[in-house]
């Protein structure tokens, strides 16, 4: 859990289109994709904290109860951010996770946090074996993805909206 001061300071419009209906409102939150960035410290480096902001914990969020933190650990700065090489490389490997679980909502991107040598993805999915059939089946670099995952049941989303997103 990270915690630290958070002062919101923008919001993005990020357009995207995926096809299909499962869960209405899920939809048509990813579909208008609108995130907040927010910025703090952390063990006195600079903290980056970008969520979506219209995930509120009155949506129907029942079916994707399966909490899946996804662990990039790269070779930090002075800044405690990564080089322009390792964010190339975690931005398309974000891409291709997205593409592969939001298309059908098998899994909800929530949060990305970057701090102190290593980002952290926030998913939500329907099932920890589907979540890992995309991410197997995805499309991969030559090397594998230099990623950790950990698990846990939050039906309630209780990391995303407690410790992740800032209180309003």
């Amino acid at each position: 859990m990270i915690k630290a001061f958070i002062t919101i300071i923008g919001v993005l419009f990020l357009p995207n289109t995926y096809a299909g209906s499962e869960m209405k409102e899920l939809r048509s939150i990813i579909d208008n994709d609108q995130w907040a960035v927010s910025e703090g410290t952390h063990n006195d480096l600079p903290l980056m904290v970008r969520f979506r902001n219209k995930l509120e914990p009155e949506i129907n969020i029942s079916n994707h109860p399966q909490l899946m933190q996804i662990y990039w650990n790269y070779s930090e700065h002075n800044s405690g951010m990564p080089s322009k090489k390792d964010s190339g490389e975690m931005e398309t490997f974000e891409n291709r996770l997205v593409n592969a679980l939001e298309n059908d909502l098998t899994g909800i991107l929530t949060a990305v946090i970057t701090t102190n040598g290593f980002r952290e993805w926030v998913y939500y999915t329907t099932s920890i074996d589907a979540f890992a059939e995309k991410l197997h089946n995805m499309p991969q670099e030559n090397e594998p993805y230099p990623i950790e995952i950990e698990t846990d049941n939050d039906s309630g989303w209780e990391y995303f909206f407690n410790h992740v997103r800032p209180q309003q």
